[in-house]
């Protein structure tokens, strides 16, 4: 990578059109959430990270789950926000190569810095003291993640670190020896978590899962997906088009669990802000409930399994060929190996997984069909006559649908 840094942006959109200006060294994910395999492939390409976030509401809370993915990777960054609620695409468009260029040399902060004025944005640290406590904890949560343990005294992320418990020390007018206390038990709680996960991988994921502490315990059954919604939150957190694919034959209204009513919801005010419904878009839209955050987490990784599964079938992608050297090429590659690491469905495999879904919700729901219908038969304002061409009508539906049973049954 030219200059050796990286440009991580929020969607290949917004690479395509950086890439079209000059900007080679920006990138992406596609279609999944940034994740840690993605920052540890970064660190052999590059020096310097600059996350470039849009300007919006999304963007902003995105910071603090991205932050600490890095700080866990011990990766020193620079955040930049882009002005006036926009995304790097309009902003190159409007304004051009040479203001992006010295937004990022003038506009950029330190990642910790910038994780300090969030959490004290609007905050009155003097007079608002539960305010003042949840800022400071949800700030040393993050900071308790980066892999100090076992390092020396003069290590750059030691000394980074000292640096910054001292400026949030100063900032939230409390102690050091308090804010210090208070890491070292975040810090055991991380670990704590961190060999859980460890466990439960190698257990096969058989440990069972438990709520964030403070959240009322996990959801009660009544309230949890049941296998076939399951499956389509699976779905749609992997794949970010999904959710397009359901909109007319499964409504919201099919939808029996609060909680994939909830995810429902969130995804359509998403794109209704023309924006793909990706799965760490969907996570933000939950920032202030951990539970759920928590539980789309877990859903999403199962439904990466299912997908490293489903793959297996696939015949393999066409190759680049090889041989390419431009910026616009580069670009293609990248976008080639990222495909390879997170193989999308070939498109019969998933044309195949969306009408088993669909088909699933007609079986499901066919019972309370047939009792509405039934119901619509003893309905006095019916006139003889129609009440015959509603029974007409229920027979011939129930023939097809015996006739799809045993299609399906010989298949």
């Amino acid at each position: 990578v030219k200059g050796r840094r990286a440009l991580i942006m929020e969607g290949y959109t917004d690479v395509i059109m950086a890439h079209q200006y000059g900007f080679g060294d920006a990138v992406a994910v596609m279609g999944v959430a940034l994740g840690t395999e993605h920052i540890r492939e970064l660190r052999r390409y590059v020096d310097q990270m600059i996350l470039v976030l849009d300007g919006d509401a999304a963007g902003m809370r995105n910071a603090d789950r991205v932050l600490s993915m890095f700080i866990a990777q011990g990766v020193d960054m620079k955040i930049v926000t882009i002005p006036e609620g926009g995304d790097p695409c309009e902003f190159l468009q409007t304004h051009g190569p040479e203001a992006f260029e010295t937004l990022l040399k003038t506009g950029a902060t330190e990642a910790l810095e910038h994780a300090i004025q969030s959490a004290a944005r609007g905050l009155d640290v003097r007079n608002d003291v539960s305010g003042s406590v949840k800022a400071l904890d949800s700030l040393l949560e993050i900071i308790a993640q980066a892999p100090v343990k076992g390092t020396l005294p003069n290590d750059p992320i030691r000394l980074r670190i000292e640096k910054t418990i001292q400026t949030v020390a100063h900032r939230f007018l409390t102690p050091v020896d308090d804010v210090q206390r208070r890491l070292r038990e975040m810090r055991q709680r991380w670990e704590d978590e961190q060999n859980r996960a460890t466990r439960r991988t190698e257990n096969g994921g058989a440990e069972e899962l438990t709520a964030p502490e403070d959240q009322g315990g996990w959801f009660s059954s009544e309230q949890l997906p049941d296998r076939l919604e399951k499956e389509m939150l699976q779905f749609w957190l992997t794949d970010p088009t999904a959710i397009y694919e359901f909109w007319e034959a499964v409504p919201v209204e099919r939808c029996r669990s609060p909680l994939t009513r909830m995810v429902y919801e969130k995804c359509n005010r998403i794109v209704e802000r023309n924006k793909p419904a990706t799965f760490e878009r969907i996570l933000a839209a939950f920032d202030e409930n951990p539970k759920m955050s928590f539980y789309l987490v877990e859903l999403y990784k199962t439904g990466q399994e299912k997908r490293k599964a489903l793959a297996v079938t696939m015949e393999d992608a066409e190759e680049t060929p090889p041989g390419v050297s431009d910026e616009v090429s580069d670009l293609e590659e990248s976008l080639r190996r990222e495909t390879e690491e997170h193989r999308p469905l070939s498109p019969e495999v998933r044309e195949r997984l969306v009408r088993e879904i669909i088909e699933g919700f007609d079986r499901r729901d066919e019972p309370r069909q047939m009792i509405d219908n039934l119901n619509q038969l003893r309905d006095d304002s019916l006139t003889e006559e129609e009440k015959l061409d509603k029974l007409l009508q229920l027979q011939v539906e129930l023939r097809r649908r015996q006739e799809e049973k045993r299609k399906r049954l010989g298949n």
